[in-house]
């Protein structure tokens, strides 16, 4: 079989036998799981050799944090355009927010990555597509959005400056 379905359970204890996937693909979904470090040792384990792990993951340099970031005291929700909140060290915003999930610093996710057993074949970057999937997206970003896409598809090719991107990517061999 060439092809096969898209399988959904226990990132952290995935119930396959092992060698048996030629890919795997985490989209936004590792900063969810409650220990990401087994979560990625599990995709090792069900990758056959020389498989291939896409990764996709906040990244900790972009300046928004997209998940939700609560005020402690208040439970109140930080807004998605307070910027910075990402680059406030973890051990200081704990005792302020509430992070609704993780994010990543780059060498970070990699060297989880590598811890894992894998080795990385290109890290790259996805700036924001502004298709505001939510549908709570401020009316001047919805009429502005293709003007936005063309800066930040451009913005995303310039060597320092896509490194700023709301998500980092990996390519992974096992």
């Amino acid at each position: 079989m060439l092809f096969r379905s898209v399988e959904r359970g226990d990132l952290e204890a995935i119930h396959l036998p092992a060698n048996t996937w030629d890919y795997a693909m985490l989209n936004e979904v590792l900063e969810h799981v409650p220990d990401d470090r087994q979560a990625l040792k599990e995709v090792h384990r069900i990758l056959k050799p020389s498989g291939i792990l896409f990764v996709f993951s906040p990244n900790r340099l972009f300046p928004f944090e997209s998940h939700c970031v609560r005020l402690r005291r208040s439970d109140r929700r930080v807004p998605l355009w307070a910027p910075f909140i990402p680059y406030i060290p973890l051990r200081f915003g704990g005792f302020f927010f509430h992070y609704g999930a993780r994010n990543y610093w780059q060498k970070e996710l990699a060297d989880m990555a590598k811890a894992s057993g894998f080795s990385i074949i290109k890290k790259s970057f996805v700036w924001s597509t502004f298709e505001g999937i939510s549908g709570r997206q401020p009316r001047l970003i919805r009429s502005g959005k293709h003007l936005l896409r063309f800066i930040s598809d451009k913005l995303e090719k310039l060597p320092v400056i896509k490194q700023f991107g709301v998500s980092q990517v990996l390519v992974c061999r096992k």
